[in-house]
Order: structure tokens, then sequence, then C-alpha cells
């Protein structure tokens, strides 16, 4: 009989010969797959059972078994290379189950270069470890970790790798040809550790592929290797909370940036449970930290001393770079703080990356390639021969994961740092000499976004509104930085008025009062006649007018009135005499409220076809719904919605189609009524114009009132007040809704509760110098007479007393629990 092959050529030669896979044999043995690699590859010597059960199995004709059964207890397979222990962590990895599935099956699906990528700190090795541990049965040469971080020279790499798989280097051969050889025949997993730093090295990883069929390198690197085959697996942060929707206790603690730091503040014998005490300042700890865990757990060290609201208040006042300290004693140096960690990314730079890299810490919130080529290209620095290229610059950067690119809704790329990077990068900047040109040149930045999406004649586009949305954090830090002594007030003034349509569309009316505040009482500016100056007062008023702070509102548009006067501007003299006039009317001065806007009228009709006349138009058919002329107050509604629609003035058709069914409630038509308040209401959210999607919904509220549903009526005032006291506006609106609410607790018997709602809605009237419409007093007067009614004089004093002492907050919520009983009661009458 001819000589057999040995046993382990034998085992595979007559499993593909039965073409069955190595899965589907060991099922049958039964053994685990790896075992049958292992026999197959000659690295493992099967037992006298085993044999005998591959032999049956295999199907050999019976005169053949003794000989290849002697064969599987004789023949010496190869020894083995000697399989390295891969390092065990001492801590449980946490939150990252999903990127260890990810990476995994990257491998499994025959990925043989993987490169775990992320800025210092995020957690690359302790990932690539986690892995490492999955796969490495599937590998019969086994793992072997080699950790590059020491390592000075690219040169050394060969020989750290060879020392790691306990190969004796050879004087005959080269680090390089001797590690090739040694893993030609391998099938194994190497982990190459910290690579950032040895990037000239990266050729061998190539050479050491393709001479080693079977060999997968796994590596981490704050850098991308740039190699053909290369698998790049960027690792994020680990998720924080949302801060404005907190989940219950249990589901934060199992957040993943949460549960590192509870169990990392267990392990340093410094337990912290989440309560609802403390629910908010953890998250915010783990927010403020990027989710970054080399922050968190640094954090967690600190729970010794401070509790999470403390450590919050000192991240927030300190920052992450001077609040953490030093972390573990045998942790590298590199990461035993997070700015050592970010000074190893930062000191692997050349000098023109650097240098962006500092400049760039100028942009809060992120930022777009324009802008960053705008502040910081087209500059030559100390010992640069070349002028920045900011893109080729920038790639390196998020190369070196020092920044961040991401895509936003619309499609637009932006740029941004992780917090503690920037802050890192805002030390850099702060200590160049260069921070205030820097500032100066942003601040220009922001001038010429705001200006360019700015426009005197048409509603703000959407494109205008989306790129201010996007840099709401640059506008904020560009106008802070202006009124800094160092600053520019009046290139800051620029900004604020030009930013006033926005913030005017968006809601943002307390934001926009502060800063407008700011620059028009500045010493510099308190008398500034300039356009600037006049625009800014403009604004002034309109969200004055819009917090319900009518003596404000008329003092800023006298001023600007006056201004532009004096600029011999009567287009927008007449403009400000219609805001006068609305001003007017608001107090219920109808006479003054009618003249001012005639003479608007007069002058903006032959002068300015756009949308300040289907404003005018809007207010006259106001002043005539105040006063119950409801028919000439739908002639003046109806134009003034024609002329909106034909300019797209969406916010002018959204107005006119609110108040005309105000008009059509009024004179009892409430199925039209409701209908051009519902349309109202799906243009004001689909434009993004909340103040109007407030007062659309009290509308509503009021034509449910008018057709007898409570539940209706309770359902849009608690919407309206939602949504107003989000932006922080409309007291007036909600003093209705509670007027709207007291009538309805008086009808169901909740006396006292009404007349709290009913006085506390008075105060704020008093306050704002805004009266109950003509319109509206008799049914204002009615439901007061009801309530006074089944109370007792000392007894309605009383109350109406305690409405006076109720606060804001504690006002609304009287009002929402009202609200919210008779929503339950009739869905409880419903159902029974």
């Amino acid at each position: 009989m001819p000589d057999l092959p040995a046993f382990s050529s034998w085992v595979k030669q007559r499993r593909k010969a039965l073409d069955m896979t190595q899965a589907q044999l060991a099922l049958q043995v039964p053994c685990a797959p790896v075992t049958l690699r292992k026999i197959e590859a000659g690295v493992l010597r099967p037992s006298r059972e085993l044999s005998a059960r591959l032999v049956q199995l295999l199907a050999a004709t019976p005169d053949e078994y003794p000989d290849v059964l002697r064969s599987a207890r004789q023949a010496s397979p190869q020894p083995a290379p000697r399989q390295p222990a891969l390092p065990v962590p001492l801590s449980t990895l946490i939150g990252r189950a999903q990127e260890v599935d990810q990476l995994c099956s990257m491998i499994q699906r025959g990925a043989r270069l993987v490169c775990l990528t992320g800025p210092g700190g995020v957690g690359k090795t302790r990932l690539a470890l986690a892995v490492a541990h999955r796969v490495q049965e599937a590998f019969p040469h086994g793992a072997c970790f080699v950790d590059m971080a020491p390592l000075a020279e690219p040169q050394l790499v060969a020989s750290a790798i060879l020392e790691a798989l306990d190969v004796a280097p050879g004087p005959e051969w080269e680090p390089v040809d001797q590690l090739a050889h040694a893993l030609a025949g391998r099938h194994a997993l190497l982990v190459l550790d910290n690579f950032e730093h040895l990037l000239d090295a990266a050729p061998l990883i190539t050479a050491l592929l393709r001479r080693a069929p079977n060999l997968v390198i796994l590596v981490t690197s704050r850098v991308a290797l740039r190699l053909d085959g290369e698998h790049r697996f960027v690792v994020p942060p680990l998720a924080v909370p949302d801060l404005a929707h907190l989940p219950g206790l249990v589901t934060l603690a199992q957040c993943p940036a949460v549960a590192l730091f509870l169990a990392r503040a267990a392990a340093a014998a410094t337990p912290v449970v989440v309560t609802e005490a403390n629910a908010a300042s953890l998250a915010a700890v783990c927010a403020q930290l990027d989710g970054l865990p080399l922050a968190i757990e640094l954090a967690a060290a600190r729970a010794a001393l401070l509790t999470p609201e403390m450590l919050r208040d000192r991240l927030a006042q300190d920052g992450a770079l001077r609040a953490l300290g030093v972390g573990r004693r045998d942790a590298a140096a590199r990461h035993q703080t997070l700015r050592a960690t970010l000074a190893w990314s930062y000191d692997l730079l050349e000098p023109d990356d650097r240098r962006l890299f500092c400049h760039l810490a100028v942009f809060t919130g992120g930022w777009t390639l324009a802008a960053a080529e705008q502040v910081c290209g087209d500059r030559e620095g100390p010992g640069t021969s070349a002028r920045h290229n900011v893109a080729d610059r920038l790639a390196v950067l998020i190369a070196s994961s020092l920044v961040v690119r991401a895509t936003d809704a619309d499609g637009v790329v932006r740029f941004t740092m992780l917090e503690t990077v920037r802050e890192y990068a805002r030390e850099l900047l702060a200590t160049s000499g260069e921070e205030d040109t820097l500032r100066q040149r942003h601040l220009c930045s922001c001038v010429d976004l705001a200006t360019a999406a700015y426009t005197d004649q048409v509603d703000m586009s959407r494109e205008g509104l989306r790129a201010l949305d996007a840099e709401r954090d640059n506008l904020r830090a560009a106008l802070a930085w202006s009124l800094r002594p160092v600053g520019q007030p009046e290139l800051g003034l620029r900004l604020a008025a030009h930013l006033g349509q926005w913030w005017f569309r968006r809601g943002h009316d307390d934001e926009s009062h502060r800063w407008l505040a700011q620059f028009l009482e500045h010493p510099i500016l308190a008398d500034a006649s300039t356009e600037d100056a006049a625009r800014a007062r403009y604004w002034s008023g309109k969200h004055a007018m819009m917090r319900c702070d009518h003596r404000l509102a008329v003092q800023r548009f006298a001023e600007s009135l006056a201004a532009y006067v004096a600029l011999d501007d009567p287009l927008n003299a007449a403009r400000l005499r219609h805001e006068l006039a609305r001003v007017a009317r608001e107090q219920t001065d109808y006479a003054r409220a009618a003249a001012l806007n005639q003479e608007a009228l007069e002058y903006l009709g032959a002068h300015d076809p756009t949308y300040f006349v289907a404003d005018v138009l809007l207010t006259f058919g106001d002043i005539a719904t105040d006063q119950g002329q409801l028919s000439v107050a739908a002639e003046y509604l109806q134009e003034s919605l024609a002329l909106s629609r034909q300019l797209g003035y969406h916010v002018g058709v959204g107005a006119s189609l609110m108040n005309l069914g105000r008009v059509m409630c009024l004179a009892g038509d409430l199925p039209q009524a409701r209908a051009y308040a519902e349309a109202s209401l799906a243009l004001a959210w689909q434009e993004g114009y909340p103040t109007l999607a407030g007062k659309v919904q009290v509308q509503l509220a009021r034509i449910e009132r008018a057709a007898g549903d409570n539940a209706g009526v309770a359902r849009h005032c608690v919407e309206a007040i939602t949504t107003l006291r989000e932006i922080g506006i409309g007291a007036i609106e909600i003093a209705i809704c509670q007027e709207l609410l007291a009538g309805m607790a008086a009808a169901s018997g909740q006396d006292a509760d009404a007349v709290q709602l009913f006085s506390a809605a008075a105060a704020v009237r008093e306050v704002v110098d805004d009266p109950i419409r003509p319109v509206d007093r008799a049914e204002y007067d009615r439901d007061l007479a009801a309530v006074q009614a089944h109370l007792t004089e000392s007894a309605f004093a009383a109350a109406w007393a305690g409405g006076r002492r109720l606060g804001r907050e504690e006002t609304v919520r009287l009002a929402s629990d009202i609200a919210a009983q008779h929503m339950a009661q009739l869905d409880h009458d419903a159902c029974h």
C-alpha cells in the first residue's frame, strides 16, 4: 500500500473531496471549528477518539482504518509557534458592544488591515483588545499585541514585533526580512497599538500582508495609515444623555458615558448612585466631557472629593484640562492627564498644521471650509515660507483625529472639535499672540454672513435662516468679543442690527433684547446716529413689543424714527410710524393707531410695494377687529393676504390667515375660522416661526371655546403656553389662555382657581399696558360675573389677592393643571 500523506493533509483532502466545510465537519464530530482548523494546519495532535471519529466521518475504506489511525498517532505535527498571550484588561469594557460587533464583522468578512482611529483618550486600545480577545480563536497561531508607544524611531518597528513574537533576532537577517519570514506561514492576528508617530514605517505593514497571506493586522492610531486595503474605523466617543430630554434614572444609568462614570467611581471605592437630585449634574458632566472615556475616568476619580454637582460646576468654570488633574499611576504618561494626551497628538503635527489647529479655536460650535479659509487662510506665519492652504491643513487635522468632519441635515459639510480638544487649542491660541487678530477676522466673517442673510425688502429666505441657525454659537462668540476692551463695538452693533430679523423669525426675543441693549447702551454707541444704530433701535423695538414691553418699544421706535429722519430716509421713517401704530393698537389707543398707520400707508403705498404694505393693511384689519368692525377687518385682511402671497411673504400670509380666523370666529362662522387658523398653524411650523405658531394656538383655543369644546380649549391652551414659554415671549397670549381656562374653571365649580387665574392675567395686562379688547369685553365680563356670583365678596377678594401673589411659574402650573383636569374628565366621560 503506498505511503499515506500526513494525517493533517489527509483530513483536509478528504473533507474537500466530500465538499464539506470545516464548520460542517466540526458540527458532526462534534468539536470546535478552531480545533479542526488546528488539526488541518498540523499544529494540534488529535486524541485517539477524535482520530477514530474523523476517519469514520471522512469515509475511508475499512482496509485503510489501521494505517490512517496509525498515521494520526505517529505523525509528528510541526511544532506550533509560541502564541503570545494578549494583555488582559483589568476593568470591564463599557458601552462598546456595537463597535466590537462591527469590528469583528469586518475581520470575519475578510478585512486584513483594520485601522482604529480617533482622538487621544477615546478608547482605541481598549476596543482593539476587546476585538482581539473576541476573534483570537479563529487564528490557529494566535494573536499578538505590540505596544508601539515607547518606540522613538520607525526603524525599530520590525524589531519590536519580533520581540513580541518571541523570535530571536538572527545576525544573518535584516529585522524586516526575518519578520516577514517568521509570519509567512502563520494564520495569526497582529495588534499594533499607538502607531501614529511611526507612520514612516507604515509600508512595512503592506509588505507583511503581502508575504503572509493568512495574517490579519489590527492597528490603533490617531492618524489613518493611508495604505492600500486599509479599512478605517473611526472610534466615536461614548454616547451621552440628551440634556434637554433626560430619560428615567434607570435608563440614564445605562447610558454608556454615565455607566462608565458610575463603574469607575465604584472601582475607586466611591460609588455614586443616580438620584433625582444628581441626575442632571451627572448627565451634564458626561456631556461637558464629550463622552471621552479618558476624561470620564479622570472625572470619576474625583468622585471622592467632589459631588456630581460640584464637578459639573468646576468643569464649567475651569474646563476639563484644569479640573480633572492626574489619572492612574499605571497609565501611560500621555494618558496621565488630558493635557498630556492632547500634547502627544499636537507634537506630531508639522508647524503649519499646528498653527491652523491653534487658529481654529476661534470658532465655537463648528465651522465651514469657507469660514476657515476666510478667518484662518491667506496668511503667512513666522517661520513658514508658504501661505496657509487651509483645505490641505484641515485634512491633516481630520486624519490626526483632532478635527471632526460631519454633514448637517441640509447636506452642508461642517467641521468641529471635541470640547476638550478645543479647550487645548484655545489655550494655545491665547498664548500665540495672535488671538485678537483672529477674533477680529472672525467677527468680520460673522458680519459678512449676517449682512448677506439680511434683507429689508422681503421675508428672510430659508437659506439665510439656516445659515444663521448653523452659526448661532459663532455669532454669540463674535458679539461677546466685540464688547471686550480690545474688541470693536461698532462692528458688534452692525452684527446685532443685522441679526434682528433672524432673532425675530426664530422667536429669540429675550436674547435679542439682551444683545441689542448692551450695544445701544454702550458708552461709545449710546449717541450713535448711524444707519446701524437706527436699524438696531428698530429691531430692539420689535423685540420689546414681542416681549409685551410697550414702554421700551415706544422708546426704541421713536429713537429709530428720529434717526431715520435725520438720515433723510423717509422710507424707513414711514415703516417706523407703522410700528408705532401697532403699539398704539396694543394699548387700545385706536385713534392714534389709525392716524399713524394712515401716514405710513400713504408713503409706503407709493414708494414701497413690499411686505411693509402688507403689514400696514394687516394692522388696519387688527384695529377694525378690536372694535367689532368685522366686515371692514375682513376686507383689509384679505387684501393683506393677497399681497403677502404675491410677494412670497410667508409670515404675512400666516398672520393674515390667523387674523381672518379670528374675524370668522367672532362672526360665528366656526368651520371657516378653524380652516383659516389651521392653515396658519401649518405654515408657521413649516416656515420655522414659533412665535406665530403660539399665537395661532391661542386663536384655536378661542374657536373651541366658541364651539363649546372644553377639551379642545384645554389642549390648545396647553400647546400655546408650551410653545411660547419655550421661546420666552407671549405674556399677553399666555394671559389670554389663563382667562379662557378661568372661564372653564368657573363653569365647573372651581371658583377660587378661576378667580386666581383672572387676577394673575389682569396683573400681567396692567404691567404691560395691554387692556382687554372692546370686542372681547362682553365675554370677559360675563365669565368674571359668573364666578363672582358663586362667591361671597370676602372670598372673591381673598382669591383675587391670592392670584396677585402667584408667581409666573405658579400661575402657569395652575392653568396647566386645570387644562389637564378638563381633558382627563372629558376622556373619562367619552369612555363611559
